[in-house]
């Protein structure tokens, strides 16, 4: 398999979306940011499929990426309809505040799951071991996903600066075990140790990786300063540690393929 930009960008979507729905399982945001988080990994699911049509297309994982973009905007729609309802029905009845950001959180786990089918797809490219690009892939979507989501859910703190913390530090948690298990996969022969102790590529992936690992680490401890200072601050850790991640994804691509 060699390294496809279409690919990486439905990695990034997927495990973006997995995650939300992860995260969605504590119900302790506002319904925006499940709006937000969607119209995020649409348009990514989307530029994925347009990439992925414009050049080398793989036709089941493109077409994953257009159902997956789909499904997104399926999703919000049925939300902002049953947030709708649900404000009318409390304005009718003068009761509790309507919560509906746990609405369709069955629907929530459609979009990955669409895409994991186009990750498996763009697996079976390879031109080596199927079974160990397909773990790559669909291990470095996770990792993204985690990574990613961590950074996005800490400046929705801006707007619920008294929700929990906890799905936060899950996130934290997810990221720091994934990035192990990235590091570990792609290490696996045919893999960066295979790319000799002289390649420029490796030893920048190897960086990069204890970089990300680190900065989750750090993340982490920021979050246990009771501040709210401190979760903008982790925020910030976490910007830079998608950045790494990120960097991890496409330097082990170009090595390895």
């Amino acid at each position: 398999m060699k390294f496809d930009v279409s690919t990486f960008l439905l990695q990034w979507a997927v495990g973006g979306l997995a995650f939300l729905w992860v995260t969605s399982r504590r119900a302790v945001f506002s319904v925006g940011y499940r709006w937000l988080l969607y119209g995020v990994w649409a348009s990514v699911a989307a530029l994925s499929a347009g990439v992925g049509f414009a050049g080398d297309t793989v036709v089941v994982r493109d077409l994953a990426g257009v159902a997956v973009a789909t499904a997104a905007v399926v999703v919000v729609g049925i939300s902002v309809r049953d947030t709708h309802r649900q404000a009318g029905g409390e304005k009718d009845r003068g009761g509790k505040k309507a919560n509906s950001a746990s609405s369709g959180k069955l629907l929530d786990i459609w979009a990955p799951l669409f895409g994991l089918v186009g990750l498996v797809a763009a697996g079976f490219e390879a031109e080596g071991s199927v079974a160990l690009a397909v773990v790559r892939v669909i291990v470095g979507a996770l990792f993204l996903g985690a990574v990613t989501d961590t950074m996005l859910l800490g400046h929705w703190y801006l707007v619920q600066p008294g929700m929990s913390r906890a799905p936060l530090l899950e996130l934290i948690a997810w990221g720091g075990v994934l990035c192990l298990a990235d590091m570990a996969v792609w290490l696996l022969p045919t893999g960066l140790l295979s790319a000799g102790s002289d390649s420029l590529l490796a030893w920048f992936w190897l960086v990069c990786a204890a970089a990300t690992a680190g900065l989750l680490a750090v993340t982490r401890l920021a979050l246990r300063e009771p501040r709210y200072s401190a979760v903008m601050a982790a925020t910030g850790l976490s910007y830079l540690a998608v950045m790494t991640a990120i960097a991890m994804e496409l330097v082990a691509g170009a090595a390895v393929f």
